[in-house]
Order: structure tokens, then C-alpha cells, then sequence
């Protein structure tokens, strides 16, 4: 179906009206008045950003359908061309460079470490001691349980006091 101007007039009038008056003017030697300006540069804008955007849907879409065969040539490239290859890794290397951490990231990421497990340490003590403490509570002691004095260690018939041997061996550091 050919372009017909009359139907895209007719879709677009408020583009038609801005053009229309900006031509006017300009013909005149004028600029724009500054809320009509305003009005356009806005609808530029608008039709710039939707351009854009079609544009990285586009390249989106492409790269979705292409990713294999990009990445098989990538490959490729790396595999064949020592140049690419060296220039690669300097890459890689920079980057992983400018991630490391220095050393006052790593002191402080260790004192919060050290702090995170003291809390934690004693958030589990008094969680234990709570729990303890609730335990003790229901636990009563037996009534019948008399209070009985240990027996001495000479009440096992089997032992003897070493204090013959010591004697006759004169205590010479026995």
C-alpha cells in the first residue's frame, strides 16, 4: 500500500500543528514562541526515546537469535589470535584488579565479621541460659533425700595407708 499523506495528516494532527506553526515563523524570521517551543522539543524528545528504545529492543532481540554464533566467533578469535588473546586477559586482569579489596576494606570487613559473631555468640548464650533458666524452674528436688557424709577412703578394705612404707623407707622422697 503507498505512503498517503492525507491519511498520516489525519492520524497526526497535533505534529502537523507544531510543524505547521514552526514553518510559519521560520519563514517569517521568527523562532517558536517558548510554550509552543517547549511543546515541541518535548515531542522530539518523546520520538527520540521510542526510537531509541525500538533500537536496543532491536539489538536485543538479535543478539538473542545471534548469541551462538557470536560467541562460537569470539571463541574462535581468542583461540587463533595470540594479539586478542594477551589484550583479553589484560582486560580480565584490570577488572579483577579494580574488585579487589584493600586492605582497610579487608580490616573492616574482618572487624565486622569478628562483631557479627560476638553478637551471635551471645545471642545464643542467652538463648541457652533462658532456656537453663526455664528447665531449673520446673525441676523440684526429692524430699526424702537426707543430707550424708561421704565415706572416707580408708573404708575400702583393700587399701592400705602407705605410712609403713614411707616409715621404713625413712621418707627419702617417697
Amino acid at each position: 500500500m503507498p505512503f498517503d499523506i492525507k491519511e498520516w495528516n489525519d492520524a497526526n494532527r497535533e505534529k502537523v500543528r507544531l510543524y505547521s506553526v514552526r514553518y510559519r515563523l521560520r519563514k517569517k524570521g521568527l523562532d517558536l514562541p517558548p510554550e509552543t517551543l517547549a511543546e515541541w522539543q518535548a515531542a522530539r524528545d518523546a520520538k527520540k526515546a521510542a526510537t531509541k528504545e525500538r533500537t536496543r529492543e532491536a539489538r536485543r532481540r538479535w543478539a538473542a537469535a545471534n548469541k551462538d554464533r557470536k560467541n562460537a566467533r569470539y571463541r574462535e578469535r581468542y583461540a587463533n589470535d595470540p594479539e586478542f588473546r594477551a589484550k583479553e586477559i589484560a582486560r580480565r586482569e584490570a577488572i579483577q584488579k579494580a574488585k579487589a579489596p584493600t586492605p582497610e576494606q579487608k580490616a573492616e570487613r574482618l572487624r565486622a565479621k569478628r562483631e557479627r559473631a560476638l553478637k551471635a555468640s551471645k545471642a545464643a548464650h542467652a538463648k541457652r541460659h533462658a532456656e537453663a533458666m526455664a528447665r531449673a524452674a520446673t525441676i523440684t528436688p526429692p524430699k526424702s533425700v537426707s543430707k550424708q557424709k561421704p565415706k572416707p577412703a580408708t573404708a575400702n578394705k583393700n587399701f592400705r595407708k602407705p605410712g609403713r612404707l614411707v616409715a621404713l623407707s625413712g621418707w627419702m622422697g617417697w
